[in-house]
């Protein structure tokens, strides 16, 4: 078992391989079942999102949506454009 407190960033991305703990309490409580009883699979699957969301793979991964983005060819819009006003115009 991996433990953690509510911070955003695990809540939204590791919530599947980490308990949450809400409060001072359920935390020590999670990490004494946690020592006693260390669950192998979440553990492993936990390390393995880690090693694959370290920063050069975030980052990595950032540059090919951008080569990504850079290689397609830009949309035309074949609509003509109408004009917002608020109707002072």
């Amino acid at each position: 078992m991996i433990v953690s407190s509510a911070v955003p960033d695990v809540v939204s991305n590791f919530a599947s391989v980490v308990k949450i703990a809400k409060s001072h309490d359920e935390f020590i409580r999670l990490c004494a079942a946690a020592a006693e009883e260390p669950e192998t699979a979440a553990i492993e699957s936990g390390l393995q999102m880690a090693a694959d969301n370290t920063w050069d793979n975030i980052v990595a991964q950032l540059e090919n949506h951008i080569l990504a983005a850079l290689r397609r060819p830009a949309a035309t819009n074949t609509q003509p454009q109408t004009p917002i006003t608020n109707g002072a115009f």
